[in-house]
């Protein structure tokens, strides 16, 4: 089995430069990165700086959210 990070990301990690450092000590501690996205863009960003997955989370859940519904975010992040 391998172990997963999961990086709750927040608008502010993504776009600030600090995510993709994140990203790279947690891969070089042997760990499979997924990052939780709200919207395309975000997923787009999470892949280029090397995530290798991401989660998406539509505006159903709780907590920091987009305002697109997971279905149709899927169906984006899919497609993409």
């Amino acid at each position: 089995s391998k172990l997963v990070a999961v990086i709750y990301s927040r608008k502010e990690l993504l776009t600030t430069g600090n995510l993709q450092q994140v990203i790279f000590d947690l891969q070089q501690a042997g760990l499979f990165v997924a990052v939780e996205v709200v919207e395309l863009e975000e997923a787009r960003l999470a892949q280029k700086l090397g995530a290798q997955a991401v989660i998406g989370k539509g505006h159903e859940s709780g907590g920091r959210v987009g305002e697109t519904t997971n279905f149709v975010l899927v169906q984006q992040l899919v497609s993409a």
